[in-house]
């Protein structure tokens, strides 16, 4: 799956994005490894995904935005 939008670590801004997105025609997916943000993902109309820093990332996108502190995280990682 590609989407044309990534949101890594979404929160207040990434559902804000996302409807930005939208408005665009992007197809959207966004992470989180909370399950009730997750839900809120799912009902923004975006693909959800559970994803925790560090990882392969879920999916190929056009264009990638990180949204999550990357305390830890050496910018490769990241």
């Amino acid at each position: 799956m590609t989407l044309d939008l990534l949101i890594l670590g979404c929160g207040f801004t990434g559902r804000e994005l996302i409807k930005r997105a939208h408005a665009r025609s992007w197809r959207v997916g966004a992470t989180s490894r909370r399950p009730e943000v997750r839900q809120h993902i799912d009902n923004e109309g975006a693909v959800p995904f559970d994803w925790c820093a560090g990882s392969p990332l879920p999916c190929d996108a056009e264009r990638i935005i990180v949204l999550f502190p990357p305390s830890g995280l050496d910018s490769r990682q990241v």
